[in-house]
């Protein structure tokens, strides 16, 4: 197996009434610490998002607000509250696209292009690449790597 469940990505219009509705109603929350611990944003020539990931202890919602690029599109097509991505989290995302790669499947980025080589990295440190929907059979999924626990 490739990697376990980590979260599922839901396209909204407004990023703090998803974290308020989901957080009063179902009891979902920003981590108290971390990188997750607030809204982030994303702006690189072509993509503009803001984001957040609520926990369940277990598992994330990522809620995301675009404001430009392949989510902004993605809203007007399907809607708000669309799951836009599954994400499977792997402990070595090197090691992930060489398993991949041996299988002809060629990860992408951001924009849906062939990543050449290596991986994306987000605002919170997290690196990660996606795989190409033609493989996926139409699922955005995303491949992240675990993130390293530093020792003190």
């Amino acid at each position: 197996m490739l990697g376990v469940f980590d979260h599922v990505g839901i396209v909204v219009r407004n990023v703090e009434k998803a974290v308020r509705f989901y957080s009063e109603v179902l009891g979902w929350k920003l981590p108290a610490e971390g990188p997750y611990s607030k809204i982030l944003t994303v702006d690189v020539p072509g993509e503009k998002i803001r984001y957040a990931m609520l926990s369940s202890r277990e598992n994330y919602l990522e809620f995301l607000e675009p404001q430009e690029g392949v989510w902004m599109d993605y809203l007007r097509e399907k809607g708000e509250g669309a799951i836009c991505e599954l994400c499977v989290l792997v402990d070595d995302i090197v090691k992930a696209r060489k398993q991949l790669e041996a299988k002809g499947i060629v990860p992408t980025d951001r924009f849906k292009k062939p990543l050449k080589e290596g991986f994306m990295e987000a605002p919170s440190g997290s690196r990660y690449f996606y795989l190409p929907e033609d493989k996926t059979l139409g699922t955005w999924i995303e491949v992240l790597e675990r993130p390293k626990v530093k020792k003190t």
